[in-house]
């Protein structure tokens, strides 16, 4: 068996817990809860990032900022763990799924290009589907199992039919790590690391595969890693 995620508790996680508990912060907030917040948004280059219960609340706050309501479209992919497909129905919008491509189990673009091309349509700056009338307003593309979308041409077609981007990166912090989910709402431009961040809005969550109250192994940070 090929497992999805193995704990990694090598580092200072017993000490961690047991200060948490020495301290009685042992819910959802606590120096450490700050302290990840700052770092991460640090290490991906970004002015904020807010820690979320789970990934699923991430992208349903993500697409609440967005403006995603009733009577809208999003976008996802139709190999994904159902997460984003429920948090658009949390919006009482309607998922449109597009199919993955070989390479890397994401969502195709080309796929995704001929659609915005041949079955939607600009309408005062905003894309509509023909088919249900309804406005294209986001799309949510997901790094399968750390494969990343061609997120360069996926930007630029977005950009030009004004769709929002929410990129939910549920297993790929980089390419090697696989402890964070997050959601990057609106991405606007492209960061040193080996995706695209947003220079303003970040949600994330922190995932354990045993217990979420183990506090993360270091992030690599491209100098000096955070002193966890």
């Amino acid at each position: 068996m090929i497992p999805l995620s193995i704990p990694n508790l090598t580092g200072k996680e017993w000490q961690y817990v047991k200060e948490c508990f020495d301290t009685n912060w042992i819910s959802s907030t606590g120096s450490f809860v700050n302290a990840f917040e700052e770092q991460f948004a640090q290490y991906i280059g970004t002015k904020y990032a807010v820690a979320t219960v789970n990934g699923t609340a991430a992208l349903h706050i993500s697409l609440i900022l967005c403006g995603v309501t009733e009577g809208d479209e999003v976008i996802v992919p139709n190999l994904t763990f159902i997460a984003p497909v429920n948090t658009v129905r949390y919006c009482n919008a309607d998922p449109v799924f597009m199919d993955a491509e070989w390479g890397t189990l994401g969502m195709d673009v080309e796929k995704l290009s001929g659609f915005l091309e041949t079955e939607c349509e600009v309408r005062d700056g905003y894309t509509y589907n023909r088919g249900s009338n309804k406005r294209v307003k986001a799309i949510i593309p997901m790094h399968t199992l750390g494969n990343p979308v061609d997120m360069d041409a996926l930007l630029a077609l977005c950009s030009t039919y004004n769709i929002d981007v929410i990129d939910r990166k549920s297993t790929r912090l980089n390419s090697s790590h696989v402890v964070i989910s997050y959601a990057v709402f609106c991405l606007k431009k492209k960061n040193k690391h080996t995706h695209t961040h947003t220079n303003t809005h970040t949600l994330l969550t922190y995932t354990s595969p045993s217990s979420s109250s183990h506090y993360p192994p270091p992030l690599p940070a491209p100098q000096t890693p955070p002193p966890f």
